[in-house]
């Protein structure tokens, strides 16, 4: 909905438009118009990529763009949860446990996690999924994959959430180069994953796929280990690497801890206000 921002703009105070993707309407591009027209219009968008698109493809100056990823609420997780205790609350046995936690759709990279915990020693655990058919589909294509030490935990409501990333010694986001929503859209150049800042605030060690997406936030042997999307043999080593080497695991996830910081709610508020001169 475009009226409060527009109606903002037409009486010449300052408006900001929050905007997830280009534009993909005519509508959409003329309201864009407008904004890019108003001295005091400014567009909020989550990712470099996306600032460069709105730059060089709808001609909109630095003044007008805002680059504020998503962020997260970090007193939601349990950080200081020791995983054995999180593993018993949600009755999944001893470790050592990989967790994932997202849609169970193409392009989140389920298919290369399912080939790099085959004959491993650790156990997956996935989370999510909207219906039990569709589970299903993930359970035949993990066990076609010889991957019998995954598991489905299924949707899980979001107050469950902070208790399975505290359960976790590795937390994995293994997307591959076409991220897609159900729609079919493809997110890869615009996205900034929740679930990015979600895992941070865990601080448990992240394995991630080397995208433009997470480059911006993760960076590799600072605050998570990056690997080539579609990589299972990549994804495997960087987990053996962190199974070997607990002082490395521990590294990366107060890192992340303190990264995180930046990312809050409240610190992303207070950056859009700071660039739209509001104290």
């Amino acid at each position: 909905d475009v009226t409060a921002p527009l109606l903002a703009l037409m009486s010449g105070i300052s408006a900001c438009v929050e905007v997830h993707t280009p534009p993909a309407s005519a509508r959409e591009r003329w309201f864009l118009r407008l904004v890019r027209a108003h001295p005091h219009g400014r567009l909020v968008i989550l990712t470099q990529n996306l600032r460069m698109h709105y730059a060089n493809e709808l001609g909109f100056s630095a003044k007008h763009l805002i680059v504020a990823p998503d962020g997260v609420n970090p007193d939601r997780f349990c950080p200081d949860l020791p995983a054995s205790d999180a593993r018993k609350r949600l009755g999944m046995g001893d470790g050592p446990w990989v967790v994932y936690i997202g849609g169970l759709y193409q392009g989140r990279g389920l298919n290369t996690l399912f080939k790099a915990a085959a004959g491993s020693p650790h156990n997956t655990m996935v989370v999510g999924g909207r219906t039990q058919a569709e589970i299903s589909q993930w359970q035949l294509r993990a066990s076609a994959a010889d991957a019998e030490n995954v598991h489905f935990a299924g949707y899980q409501p979001p107050a469950k959430v902070p208790a399975y990333l505290a359960a976790a010694d590795v937390l994995v986001m293994p997307y591959a180069e076409k991220v897609t929503t159900p729609s079919g859209e493809n997110t890869a150049a615009w996205a900034s994953p929740l679930k990015m800042f979600e895992y941070m605030a865990a601080a448990r060690p992240i394995v991630a796929t080397d995208l433009s997406m997470v480059r911006g936030v993760l960076k590799n042997e600072h605050n998570a280990l990056l690997v080539p999307p579609g990589d299972a043999n990549a994804l495997r080593n960087a987990l053996q690497r962190l199974a070997a080497s607990p002082e490395l695991g521990e590294r990366l996830a107060t890192n992340a801890h303190s990264d995180v910081a930046q990312h809050t709610w409240e610190a992303r508020a207070q950056n859009i206000l700071a660039n739209v001169g509001v104290n």
